[in-house]
Parts: C-alpha cells; structure tokens; sequence
C-alpha cells in the first residue's frame, strides 16, 4: 500500500487491521537541538539576561533593567550583551527598560515586551529596525530619543492616554530612517500625535469593554472555585504573549504579534484558572487564549467549536482533553508544552494540525489521529519523550514532518 512508507523520523512502522499505523518516536538525535547559551548574568537587582549563540537575548525576573551608558562611546557602563542583537524578548515581571540598554543594535527586528512593563528609559532602542513593536496599556511613560536612528516597522500604542511627543519617541518628519506606522485606538494620544507629525496611522478598533474577550463573546472568573467561563457566539479574540521556549529557529515567530486582535496577553489571571467552561456558541478559541494556565486542570469545549488558535493551551496544565467532532483546525504549538497531557480523544474529523502543535507533550504515550486528518505540519510531536504509538488513517500519506 503506497500511502503506508517508511518514516525518516521513526524507527517503526507497523499497519493494523483498522487501516492505521503505529509510529514508534524518534531517536533523540532525531529532535532539532536547543541554541546553548553563551553568557549570563544580572541586569537589575531582581533581573536576569542570557545571550545565546545565534545573539538572541532573554531578559527574566521581576522588577527594571538598569540604566547603561552609550555603547558607541566605548564606556565599560555600556550593556554587556553588546550590540549584536537580533532578537530581544522581556518577561512578564519586567516593569521598567533602562537608558541605553539596546541602543546600537542595528540588527535587532524582533521585540517582545511584557504587558508589566510601565516605563522606558532614554534612547533605550536607538538605532533598533523593529519590524513589528506593542507597548502595552501598562506604559506610561518613556524617555528621550526611546526610537531615535531606528528603521521601524509599525507601532502599536494601547495605552490611549500616554504622553508622546517627537522627543520621547525620537522620530522626525524628516528622518532619513523613515517612520512608523503609528496602531492606535480612536480618540487615542497615539492618533492625534500622529495626525499632527504626518505620521501614518491605522485604527485597532476601541479599548476592549470589561469582560469581553470577542465581538459577541463575555468572560467571568469565580475565584473561588477557578473556573472561568467563556459564553456568547463567535469566535474569541487573538491575544499575545511573550514565549520564550527554544524551539526550531524557523518557528520561532509562527504567530506574530500584529495578527493580535488584542496585541497583549488574555485579560484573565492565568494562575487562577482551574476549569474553563466555553459555552455553546463559541465557534473559535484564539491565539494564546490559556497561554501558560499551568493550574488548569479541565476544559468543557462546545458542540459549535470549529478552530483552536496557535498557542492556545500552550504550556498549560491539562491531563486529558476530548475534542468536539465539529473542531477542523489546531493551531501552531496550540497544546505545545503541556507536561501533564496524558490523555488526547478525537471525536470528529479534524483535518490539520499546526507546527509543534503537540510538542513537548512528555506525559503523552499513545494518540489515535482522526480519520479526515490529511495535513500534519512540522515537528506536530517533537519532544513527546513517551510517545510510543500513532494511529495514522490512511487519509494521512506524508509523514515526513511528525
């Protein structure tokens, strides 16, 4: 049978009389390697930096990054992870960027910054080429020069009432280095500074209202029980958050944070979901709506659902979880991450499911894939340590990229 071959990534292939194969895991050596790390240390008194070797740089804790001096001047006060930088990703914790801190790194295109960040310092991105930039409804305040010499993409303000000006944000009219498209809300400071400086400007729609999470959809959290309800009809918003797992180097940005209908994480407090219960109507879950829910340890999901967003339970704290026939699409790393996953039940005819979607699923032993299933995207379960069965239908013929 033609549709039935060896697998590069396997070590065993076995047909059973149901018209699947069991896929034993790959090897070890198999699985894309992790970027080690070349050098760490402290950047603030509750703060942490770790340069890797493809000069991507991870700041964690809780609390400011220090002021540093201009790198170009040769002082030894200057940042001590250089101005190599491709790639800067700030954690949740983070509240404030100090001057100069990654100023001169003219190679620096990918910024991720948490939504707990309030405070910007002095020329702190000078000469940055960000393509794609969010500052979050917590920043108030920013310094002098904060994007001076940056070649920028676009710039979404949600804080509708932060102070800007041409010196803060350290744009010109005339820059040699182009400006920014300036994301807004209407009424916003962000509007009418651009409308007044010729900068180009593009509408996010309003402030979200309290407890919405979609055009026709509400949340509430019982806190004293942990459960968290999603009700209406529609889909959910797409939200964002910094994730920082090393993962494939092509993989990195499979979900970019500009497709966010609401560019920050979910308005949920994500340490105190233990069930979720989304209600009849719910036709989509979007991009990282449970991100990193490590207590959540149910999930109720609709007859109506039809799509799980990109990194949508990533990382959380799920056993076992059965997928509604209705369901077609999962995500890129949608439950990527989850160590606690044992158990997977498809009930319907799911027909793609996205890079890393089941990654990192160490507590996974056995999956039976839905019978329409007819694309699995790369590395769908890499990671999955303990995996020792797949049940592939013969709808499925290129498994090339498990």
């Amino acid at each position: 049978m033609k549709a039935f071959r060896t697998i590069a990534l396997v070590s065993a292939l076995c047909l059973t009389l149901t018209g699947t194969v069991s896929v034993f895991p790959a090897a070890a050596a198999d699985v894309p390697t992790e970027i080690s790390s070349i050098s760490r240390g402290a950047c603030g008194t509750g703060t942490e930096w770790e340069l890797r070797e493809d000069d991507r740089l991870t700041i964690t804790g809780s609390g400011e990054i220090i002021d540093y001096s201009d790198p170009e001047k040769g002082s030894e006060t200057a940042a001590p992870w250089g101005t190599n930088l491709r790639s800067v990703k700030i954690g949740e914790g983070v509240t404030r960027i100090g001057s100069n801190a990654f100023a001169g790194n003219t190679a620096l295109r990918n910024i991720s910054l948490p939504n707990s960040l309030t405070e910007i310092g002095d020329y702190a991105f000078r000469a940055a080429s960000f393509e794609n930039l969010t500052l979050s409804a917590n920043v108030t305040k920013l310094g002098t020069g904060v994007f001076k010499e940056c070649n920028p993409g676009t710039l979404t303000i949600l804080n509708p009432t932060l102070p800007l000006s041409t010196e803060s944000l350290g744009f010109a009219a005339n820059d040699f280095f182009g400006l920014p498209t300036i994301c807004g809300y209407e009424g916003s400071t962000a509007q009418t500074f651009a409308m007044e400086n010729g900068y180009p400007f593009r509408f996010i729609g309003e402030p979200a209202g309290d407890n919405v999470c979609g055009q026709n959809l509400r949340w509430t959290l019982d806190e004293a029980t942990g459960t968290l309800t999603i009700s209406g009809s529609g889909r959910m918003y797409n939200y964002f958050a910094s994730f920082t797992d090393k993962v494939p180097y092509e993989f990195e940005y499979a979900v970019r944070r500009d497709e966010a209908d609401v560019p920050e994480p979910a308005p949920w407090s994500k340490s105190s979901v233990k069930k979720i219960v989304i209600g009849e109507g719910v036709e989509e879950i979007g991009n990282f709506a449970f991100y990193d829910c490590k207590d959540l340890e149910s999930v109720s999901l609709p007859s109506t659902l039809d799509w799980i967003g990109s990194f949508a339970f990533c990382k959380s704290g799920l056993k076992r979880i059965s997928f509604p026939a209705r369901i077609g699409i999962f995500g890129s790393f949608a439950f990527y991450g989850c160590d606690k996953l044992e158990e997977i039940a498809f009930t319907g005819d799911s027909s793609y499911l996205g890079v890393c979607c089941f990654g990192n699923c160490t507590a996974l032993k056995s999956i039976h894939l839905p019978s329409a299933l007819s694309t699995v995207e790369d590395y769908a379960f890499m990671g999955c340590t303990q995996l020792s069965d797949i049940y592939v239908p013969y709808s499925l013929t290129d498994f090339s990229k498990f």
